[in-house]
């Protein structure tokens, strides 16, 4: 488990240190808002789907001489119900990370694709007030996998399409039966549940697919901006629990600077 463990930490200290080009890179910064649909199933609890909104934001960090390096951390909230409550009955809160490392595949001045490692961080947990008091729920991980972009150049606007995938993660789900023990809810308690039950997962455990497409522009002031739509898929069954699934439809807005 150890040697899992380090694999993803390696691959971001690999991608970190790569030695750099010969060009002087082109390096942005970006502060984002986040407005969407959030909608999910933990088996875990039932298998009642809840949905509702989500809101999130994150600092972006983009370096690009002749490949692209690019690192993310932000915090995502969600309020949810079921379609037997009212909104909202739930509520959820994660930690994301992200560093990617692509490598320039092909391309000219207007149209360029980028391909390469990926490490992916979640961190958070959901919690049910009307159904468990008790109890936290959560589907943490931290993978390695395979980063995509495709860049495309119109007249004064740049499209990008990413995608992202998992290859191999560490997993953290709770205890399937929890029936006669109560999570510790101190600080430090919910810090180490987070984090509990750790264990290897490849694609058929740890799943999910990162997409989006994002526009770059010129404001009415002259300062560059950016609006993107997000889907995300991710399923998780651990071997220790029933299925957790989740689907998101959201779009950002980017102050670049």
């Amino acid at each position: 488990m150890k040697v899992l463990l380090i694999f993803p930490l390696t691959l971001l200290a690999t991608m970190g240190f790569a030695q750099p080009d010969a060009d002087s890179p082109v390096r942005q910064n970006a502060i984002s808002i986040t407005l969407g649909y959030n909608q999910f199933k933990d088996e875990n609890l039932h298998p009642k789907v809840f949905h509702g909104l989500l809101i999130g934001s994150a600092f972006r960090h983009t370096s690009i001489r002749k490949n692209l390096s690019e690192y993310t951390a932000g915090l995502k909230l969600s309020a949810i119900n079921t379609d037997y409550e009212e909104f909202p009955s739930a509520a959820g809160i994660l930690i994301l990370g992200k560093y990617r490392y692509l490598f320039a595949i092909t391309g000219h001045y207007n149209l360029k694709w980028y391909l390469g490692p990926a490490a992916d961080l979640q961190y958070g947990t959901n919690a049910y007030f009307n159904w468990d008091e008790s109890h936290l729920y959560f589907a943490n991980y931290l993978s390695a996998g395979i980063g995509s972009r495709v860049s495309c150049s119109m007249s004064n606007k740049t499209f990008d399409f990413n995608l992202d995938i998992p290859l191999i993660s560490v997993l953290c789900r709770p205890d399937y039966n929890r029936q006669y023990k109560i999570d510790d809810m101190t600080f430090g308690g919910v810090i180490k549940n987070l984090a509990s039950n750790p264990e290897a997962a490849f694609p058929d455990k740890n799943f999910y697919v990162k997409t989006g497409l994002e526009m770059k522009f010129n404001s009415k002031s002259g300062k560059t901006r950016s609006v993107g739509y997000q889907f995300m898929y991710h399923y998780v069954h651990a071997g220790n629990g029933n299925p957790y699934q989740n689907i998101e439809n959201s779009v950002t807005y980017y102050f670049i600077f």
